[in-house]
């Protein structure tokens, strides 16, 4: 072609107006007490919890349970048949709390999801948007909340320069931070997170941080 000419669309918006934002900055030790607070508070219907990591979806999932919520995990290494059920049981309603890696992020419809909760933000900006797309769909309102630790702070940046906006930062008080009856029992961790001791203080300060 003599003088060709490349046209290339994109969408003015990459995400939806009808979906609310929010982050937490928390350190990786409390991330479970908050998320059992912020359960509590935001009380939804049904939730859909993302996790960067097969190991963490399955830890996250079995935390939950043993803190009196009703939830499954799913994950590319369970069975085709065992994921076709979990699906069916959160759209249905009978699950209430599905944990998930990036594997939910796209081709999961579920109709009238309520809330959507990155326990680990994602370490691409475009699966951030595909996870809170699973929410607020078809016009209806939805919400979005995140929690961002010290092990991936460093992908806020990026997400935020793709979504093109500050996400909303909210502080909690202590009376967010639930007593986490997992707590003293041995879990699926991997040793990068086993070497962390700091504190929220100290955490949140260095997210707040980087954050500005």
């Amino acid at each position: 072609m003599n003088n060709p000419v490349e046209i290339e669309i994109t969408p003015k918006q990459v995400t939806v107006d009808t979906v609310t934002q929010e982050l937490y900055h928390v350190g990786n030790d409390e991330k479970m007490s908050l998320l059992l607070g912020i359960l509590g508070k935001e009380n939804p219907r049904n939730c859909l919890i993302f996790t960067n990591m097969k190991q963490t979806a399955e830890e996250v999932s079995r935390r939950l349970r043993l803190n009196g919520f009703g939830c499954e995990f799913i994950t590319g290494d369970l069975p085709q048949k065992k994921r076709l059920e979990v699906i069916e049981g959160i759209k249905s309603g009978r699950i209430p709390l599905l944990v998930a890696t990036n594997i939910a992020a796209r081709g999961l419809h579920v109709d009238d999801l309520d809330l959507v909760i990155n326990y680990d933000i994602p370490e691409d900006c475009e699966d951030y948007v595909h996870r809170i797309g699973r929410t607020a769909r078809v016009g209806r309102n939805g919400k979005a909340i995140s929690l961002v630790c010290e092990d991936y702070v460093y992908a806020l940046d990026s997400i935020e320069k793709y979504v093109g906006m500050k996400i909303p930062v909210i502080w909690p008080d202590e009376s967010l931070f639930v007593e986490d009856k997992s707590k003293r029992i041995r879990h699926i961790v991997n040793s990068r997170r086993r070497g962390f001791r700091g504190g929220r203080s100290i955490a949140a300060q260095r997210h707040a941080q980087y954050h500005r």
